[in-house]
């Protein structure tokens, strides 16, 4: 009977940056609808202001009132009308403390859905730069396998100059150096190659363009998490 090795699947590198990138959306959305409810409540208030404000001058309106009827000796209620609009100004106000109220309310809302907004932005953010070192691990192997080729190769070159310089009479060697010039050059100029010399603040220097590469990759991620990290 032949045993069945389960496959183990493989993580998606990027599954945590697209999880961020999710949650970073829908707490935009929450901001934008908190952000809409706030106006709401303002505009609330402020019409409820304009109602009270509407009955400003009516404690004076009832002390004329009053005044005229204790002149005349009436102690009987104040004109329907007078009692009609401090009934609704009572509501007004009652109204009023109920908008402001809610705007407050909506005011934290607003404030903590901002700043859940700034969290999960600066979220996504980070993960994108986690997940640029995760997929440049795999540039470090490249560099590291590429850098022990190099030193394989210059020990070859160097052992066959010694090589050759140990096996020949003096006169040979130099017949042999000026008879195969461009070929020794050549040897020793790759075995003795060193990077060239760049102006530190200049845009051209390498490091410089990677810098601005890196960025772009990044600002990429951080909108797309599908996005290729790609430098050609």
């Amino acid at each position: 009977m032949k045993t069945v090795t389960a496959l183990k699947a493989t993580p998606d590198p990027r599954a945590e940056l697209a999880c961020r990138i999710t949650a970073r959306e829908r707490a935009a959305a929450a901001l934008l609808q908190a952000a809409e409810a706030l106006e709401r409540a303002r505009q609330a208030v402020m019409e409820a202001e304009a109602i009270v404000g509407n009955f400003s001058d009516l404690e004076e309106r009832i002390a004329a009132t009053r005044a005229e009827m204790v002149k005349r000796g009436d102690k009987g209620e104040l004109p329907p009308d007078l009692i009609r609009q401090r009934k609704e100004r009572r509501k007004a106000l009652e109204r009023l403390a109920e908008q402001a109220g809610a705007l407050g309310v909506l005011e934290r809302e607003h404030s903590d859905a901002k700043k859940t907004a700034r969290n999960a932005e600066e979220a996504v953010v980070l993960e994108a730069h986690r997940t640029i070192l995760r997929e440049a691990a795999g540039m470090a192997d490249e560099l590291m396998e590429a850098k022990q080729r190099s030193w394989s190769l210059a020990h070859r070159l160097l052992a066959l100059d010694q090589t050759i310089g140990i096996s020949l009479l003096p006169e040979q060697l130099l017949a042999i150096r000026m008879g195969m010039h461009a070929e020794h050059t050549r040897i020793m100029s790759a075995v003795n190659a060193i990077e060239p010399m760049y102006v530190a603040v200049s845009p051209m220097e390498p490091q410089a363009i990677a810098r601005k590469k890196w960025k772009q990759i990044h600002a990429a991620l951080v909108a797309d998490a599908n996005a290729p990290i790609a430098w050609e």
